[in-house]
């Protein structure tokens, strides 16, 4: 008789500066790989029968889901590290070594495994996926029903080439409880046609944009709103490339889909205004911007030459116009910042006046392009840590900053943004009668109140939650990660290279035809 397959599937959250689990007591946003990776598992595999756990480390305030962990009688565990991130991957690895020594399985899945080479932590008993979950799931599944897996899942393919989910689950009222504003992620469409050298989002889903039904997505919408849904984030990285925008914002509209969203785009939205009114339309709060830097040299130098910052406050009063948001994302610390440099640029953000900003210590990002540069070059990355690949921290050597003046810089930039002159100046750029005009003055004062608070502790303001819980600290897990993988800190990886079938797709990306849609 087939033993019944257990699943647990943990987004894994990072060991923090202080060597705790980063816990909180209220999250910001659950992970959309959980829910959408439940979606996509069968009550059935190879007869038999599948039953599902899903835990969120950055909100679960105690570690009784640890015991988890191992299989009961009858049945065969599987453990899953879903979305993990370099900053992510010592704390998957705990956890699924813990697995494994319990008797049960393990495979490590998301950015890092995809993007990054983890030989020498293979061989051990613990899987690594280096593919999308729609190309490799099935095959895990089948083989964990038959108690073996496989070292490595997906080398030949990274990306599925089409998308066709089910339906997403939306998440319980006791799930939401775990979350501020009942927020939840949805993602219509995968792949980004920009080559930015910084970036990681082209390695993580490609340069050709795959979407799936719009159908799919309207229909998570609903279920997500009659579940008590309040905000959604979509999660693809930019929107505004999208082949089936205009198609799915009206969709909503059509459908009577309400929620209040965010969405993420790139900077040639400023030349989209009637995709920027038909977002208003449908329902659009706050648009994510990478716009990085205000010198033109430094973003053409990094492959992000469409960033024009003559054009940035356009695009902030387009938005405006149409009761949108505009969240800025920056980057403290390129090749060539110097902290004069950087004053100048946070005196050109407050003139440009978005309502929200934030701010990253430059990383170079394992599996990147620029990552495998300065890889090879042998003496710039001076942290060995991967935890500490977060954004929030110095991990190279700045030829005209020191360690010290980053963080000293990146503190800065958020005091000045959100003082209190320059929040009070930006609201009063706000339409009162414009959509989502109580929302936006709510978010932005206690936005700005928190940013501050969580800065002056060292932490930042994007970093999972509120509300810090210190429990369990790496100490505990450091004998058996030493014991099971050989290594106290992993190895800085190399970039893992593309397929002859990935690197085709990303030929088909076109970042050219949006500009036939009309605007759209």
């Amino acid at each position: 008789m087939k033993r019944a397959l257990r699943i647990v599937m943990i987004k894994p959250s990072p060991y923090d500066l202080d060597g705790f689990v980063q816990r909180y007591k209220v999250g910001f946003m659950p992970n959309t790989t959980r829910l959408h990776l439940r979606g996509l598992t069968p009550s059935y595999v190879n007869g038999v029968p599948i039953n599902v756990e899903t835990f969120d480390e950055y909100v679960h305030t105690d570690t009784n889901y640890q015991s988890r962990l191992k299989p009961e009688a009858g049945e065969h565990l599987l453990f899953a590290a879903v979305g993990t991130q370099t900053q992510q991957i010592h704390r998957a690895a705990d956890l699924a070594a813990i697995a494994v020594r319990n008797g049960g399985m393990a495979i490590i899945g998301g950015p890092h495994s995809m993007t990054c080479d983890t030989s020498m932590l293979q061989g051990r008993g613990v899987s690594f996926s280096q593919a999308e979950a729609e190309v490799i799931w099935p095959q895990i599944l089948f083989d964990a029903t038959n108690g073996m897996l496989a070292p490595v899942y997906g080398a030949e393919s990274r990306w599925a080439e089409s998308l066709n989910p089910p339906i997403q689950e939306p998440l319980t009222a006791e799930e939401q409880k775990r979350y501020m504003g009942a927020m939840q992620g949805v993602t219509p469409a995968r792949g980004c046609p920009k080559t930015c050298n910084f970036c990681s989002v082209k390695e993580i889903f490609g340069r050709l944009e795959r979407s799936q039904p719009i159908s799919v997505t309207v229909q998570t919408l609903l279920a997500a709103q009659t579940a008590g849904v309040k905000l959604v984030m979509f999660t693809c990285d930019n929107f505004n490339k999208y082949g089936e925008r205009k198609e799915l914002l009206e969709a909503m509209i059509a459908a009577g889909v309400t929620i209040p969203f965010m969405v993420q785009c790139d900077m040639d939205l400023v030349d989209q205004p009637k995709l920027i009114e038909l977002l208003g339309l449908a329902g659009c709060y706050e648009v994510f911007l990478g716009a990085e830097s205000f010198d033109r040299k430094v973003l053409q130098k990094r492959r992000k030459g469409h960033n024009n910052p003559k054009r940035y406050t356009e695009l902030v009063e387009l938005l405006r116009a149409s009761g949108i948001t505009a969240h800025f994302s920056n980057i403290v610390g390129f090749e060539e910042d110097t902290v004069e440099s950087i004053k100048d640029g946070v005196e050109q953000l407050k003139g440009v006046g978005p309502l929200t900003a934030s701010f990253w210590i430059l990383t170079h990002i394992p599996g990147t392009d620029r990552y495998a540069e300065v890889l090879s070059a042998g003496n710039v990355i001076t942290e060995t840590n991967l935890d500490r690949f977060n954004g929030t921290r110095p991990t190279w050597r700045h030829e005209q900053l020191t360690d010290q003046q980053q963080l000293e810089m990146f503190q800065y930039c958020y005091r000045e943004f959100y003082s209190k002159p320059q929040v009070w100046a930006t609201l009063g750029k706000l339409v009162p009668s414009g959509r989502h005009y109580d929302r936006q003055r709510s978010m932005a004062i206690s936005n700005a109140r928190f940013s501050l608070t969580t800065v002056a502790r060292g932490e930042h303001p994007m970093s999972g939650g509120i509300n810090r819980v210190k429990l369990d600290h790496v100490s505990e897990y450091l004998p058996l990660r030493r014991e099971f993988y050989g290594f106290e800190h992993f190895p800085l990886p190399q970039n893992l290279r593309l397929s002859a079938k990935d690197t085709q797709l990303n030929e088909l990306a076109d970042d050219k035809s949006w500009k036939m849609a009309s605007g759209f």
